[in-house]
């Protein structure tokens, strides 16, 4: 058991541990010892450490039991973010690094490797996606164990025959995002290899297609160092997505098997090959960038997130029959898993958002990097709810509202999923003027109060302004749609 665990099962309030006082860190010393005797799973060791860090390293394990990420993937708990609503220290990542290799280091790569051995990657991520935080040697293994994935998959691939356990690793888009942590040469050249290895396959294996097109559009997430190789990767990406257009006397149009990939060969030259049927005109490859916005979908922050927005209001009434399975999620959750799926800022100042409106509302928060806004955190609120949100940020936000009735997973077909093959949420019931809504952003400085009438959609907070507006203004008051009603005011017969 770690320090972290046992702060869990000790039930410490994680929001005083930067406080602690020497006579309460005695009363919990007294504490350990007696539950020691009744629970074998505190050993000696994680109690004396933890005594320790309450009284040497304070700060530093206030930040770790501050940070959602980092306690919840220690504690093997999911606590919802209403649980770290308090400030943590501003502690260097260097003291933290340390912190990590003087009392976690071990934990930390146990229960990467217990992840790593069920192939569930999400958690770990979200702890790399913060690797500056952690020890190197602790990166080091974790990084040998995805290599050494990506060796097995090869193995099964060259002998023809590929086990579910592969295909959780290589079809699996969550796999490449936690490689993408430990992007460098040593992993483009294994992703060199398996790239090479799956566009062959792909070409002259008719019957493992569908498969191996997954594992093409799952390895955009990984982003190599190499320039030639992220080409190839967004270039079979973009045949594997473009759309299918087969004639009339077309004879299977179940599946595009005519569609042919690049092969990356000889200091990754690409060779791209033509796609036809027998009565379609063929379509060449060239080394241009091809993109077709009426099929191009992508969970990735570097895509324009407007595809994403599309997914969430753009569909037909017949796909919520499809797969439906109604959302279980709370107010102050995070509804997506990709896409906004970030962790906001825990602590500090806060902005208070009361959504009076009869639907319930998703809020899209995007900041701003290299001067683009994109993607970076969600909140569900019920219909009557109210969440809480880090007022101050590095980074410029932009807010969006998306407002609906039963959140569902529905649909197939798309690559946006949560895993399993469900879909990411969206309403399956919209509001008239939601949609058209949905595409504006905002900036906010207050808390906000959001209410409609009729189906007109009233924001009050001090100086909100929408910046999608052709002249935005700062204003108390924000309706939607503004246009008013022309009344016609009845004129008073006169007497003759």
């Amino acid at each position: 058991m770690n320090i972290i665990a046992l702060i869990e099962k000790l039930q410490l309030d994680k929001s005083t541990i930067a406080a602690i006082s020497p006579e309460e860190i005695i009363r919990i010393e007294k504490r350990i010892n007696m539950e020691k005797r009744l629970d074998p799973d505190i050993d000696t060791n994680s109690a004396a450490n933890l005594v320790e860090a309450l009284r040497n390293y304070q700060p530093e394990l206030a930040y770790v039991c501050g940070t959602r990420v980092f306690y919840n993937f220690l504690a093997d708990k999911n606590h919802s973010r209403n649980s770290f609503n308090f400030e943590v220290p501003d502690i260097s990542a260097d003291r933290i690094r340390y912190f990590f290799t003087r009392f976690l280091e071990d934990a930390l790569v146990l229960h990467a490797e217990r992840d790593l051995s069920e192939n569930y990657f999400f958690g770990l991520t979200s702890v790399c996606s913060r690797k500056e935080y952690l020890p190197e040697d602790a990166l080091f293994k974790i990084h040998k164990k995805l290599l050494g994935k990506i060796d097995f998959a090869l193995g099964e691939l060259h002998s023809g025959s590929i086990s579910q356990n592969s295909k959780s690793i290589i079809a699996n888009r969550e796999f490449y995002e936690l490689l993408d942590c430990f992007s460098d040469l040593e992993t483009d050249d294994k992703m060199l290899l398996l790239v090479n290895l799956v566009a062959k396959k792909y070409n002259l294996e008719l019957n493992s297609r569908e498969m191996l097109r997954t594992v093409l559009i799952s390895m955009t997430a990984y982003h190599p160092f190499d320039e030639e190789l992220a080409g190839v990767i967004e270039r079979n990406y973009t045949v594997m997505t473009a759309p299918v257009t087969t004639s009339g006397n077309s004879s299977d149009s179940s599946f595009p098997w005519w569609k042919t990939i690049g092969l990356v060969v000889l200091g990754l030259r690409v060779i791209f090959a033509l796609f036809r049927t027998s009565n379609t005109p063929s379509t060449n490859y060239d080394g241009t960038t091809f993109e077709n916005i009426d099929n191009f979908k992508q969970q990735d922050s570097n895509i324009d997130k407007i595809y994403f927005l599309n997914y969430l209001v753009q569909y037909k009434p017949e796909d919520v029959k499809v797969n439906f399975t109604k959302a279980a999620i709370s107010t102050g959750e995070v509804p997506f898993y990709g896409l906004y799926g970030g962790a906001s800022a825990e602590g500090g100042e806060r902005i208070k958002i009361k959504n009076n409106s009869k639907y319930d509302l998703i809020l899209l928060i995007s900041e701003e990097e290299n001067g683009k806004f994109t993607p970076f955190s969600s909140q569900f609120v019920n219909s009557k709810g109210s969440i809480e949100i880090n007022k101050n940020s590095r980074y410029q936000r932009r807010y969006s509202f998306y407002f609906g009735k039963d959140l569902a997973s529905f649909g197939s077909g798309d690559p946006y999923t949560r895993g399993e093959g469900k879909q990411e949420y969206r309403f399956s019931k919209l509001p008239e003027n939601g949609v058209e809504l949905l595409y504006r952003e905002f900036t906010l400085k207050h808390d906000l109060v959001i209410s409609n009438k009729k189906e007109k959609f009233v924001f009050k907070s001090d100086s909100i302004s929408c910046v999608s507006d052709q002249n935005p203004a700062f204003v108390n008051k924000f309706v939607f749609p503004s246009q008013e009603e022309v009344r016609v005011v009845k004129e008073t017969p006169t007497s003759p």
